[in-house]
């Protein structure tokens, strides 16, 4: 059986129009710049040498490129052999109490010298909901009072307003005057975007992998039946929270905290295996009614089977 780290979403798509970049690791001349090329992972190390370096070039795109089409002597692997190789290895050295060399050329996270960023958008309705829960404390009373003041204030059209424009900015100095102020109501409505530090610099470590099956059947008398398994895992170093420190104070491991080991990541799939199934049928020649069951499983909990009724018109 085919190892599926390998296989299924890690072959990097053959579009031409992509430039993938990566980073390796060579027993004998450690970290190396590559790209992917035919099928190959190609020696670019001299534009770099670090990913950062690389990254701050004019254009890092088309230097690369033309690496690639001139490759001449320029060292080159076949991905499929280092895909294969970084599993191999990273199965060898788990759970080693100490340090295990590498062996054979892997791959390593593709960030070097640059912190990991992230930029998210927050949506008006849920930040509304986010600042009041701030103010109130889990006092429902409270918030529902909050609640129509903004709707009398502002009214729902505040849910339609576009973040930094002129009604944004309008609106934000109200939620002020009204002791709302927070600093998602900045992301939310202000002029700038929400770009914060997820994990700091060489904090990048880690692989994961996933497979799946699924197996459905529809009937020609309204019966429908689907059923899914699904397990994978996920390792890493560090869980980055919502800034960068929280990476290294909330990291409770046993040893070094600077040099944290490779363990399940909090996010790590597992198990999960679900069934759903459909009945459709005219009962009474006036409409439709729809049964459905649903059920699901999963190492993180599961959820009892739910049965809906849905009618519907012919």
């Amino acid at each position: 059986m085919a190892d599926p780290r390998v296989t299924a979403t890690t072959v990097p798509p053959s579009d031409s129009r992509s430039t993938l970049v990566g980073r390796m690791f060579l027993p004998d001349a450690g970290p190396r710049i590559v790209a992917a090329h035919d099928g190959d992972l190609v020696d670019v190390t001299a534009l770099g040498p670090t990913m950062a370096d690389l990254l701050e070039r004019e254009k890092p795109a088309d230097d690369v490129a033309a690496r690639c089409a001139e490759r001449g002597t320029a060292q080159a692997w076949t991905l499929a052999d280092v895909l294969q190789a970084t599993a191999s290895e990273a199965d060898r050295r788990r759970g080693s109490a100490g340090a295990v060399a590498i062996e054979k050329p892997v791959l390593l996270s593709p960030v070097d010298l640059q912190v990991l960023k992230a930029a998210g958008v927050t949506f008006v309705r849920s930040m509304l909901e986010r600042v009041i829960e701030e103010r109130v404390g889990g006092d429902p009373t409270r918030a529902a009072e909050i609640r129509d003041q903004l709707a009398d204030t502002l009214g729902a059209s505040i849910r339609d307003i576009k973040p930094g424009s002129e009604e944004a900015l309008a609106a934000l100095d109200v939620l002020r005057e009204n002791g709302l102020w927070s600093q998602y109501l900045q992301v939310g409505l202000g002029k700038h975007p929400e770009v914060f530090t997820k994990g700091a610099v060489l904090s990048s470590v880690g692989h994961g992998w996933d497979v799946s099956t699924v197996l459905e059947k529809r009937y020609h008398k309204g019966l429908w039946i689907k059923g899914a398994y699904h397990y994978g895992r996920a390792y890493n170093t560090i869980d980055p929270g919502s800034i960068a420190t929280g990476s290294w104070t909330a990291n409770q491991i046993s040893d070094d905290p600077n040099n944290p080991g490779l363990s399940f990541a909090s996010n790590s799939p597992g198990h999960r295996f679900f069934v759903a199934g459909s009945y459709t049928h005219d009962f009474f020649s006036f409409g439709t009614t729809n049964l459905a069951l649903f059920w699901d499983t999963h190492t993180n909990g599961s959820t009892r089977s739910v049965a809906i009724w849905k009618k519907a018109n012919s």
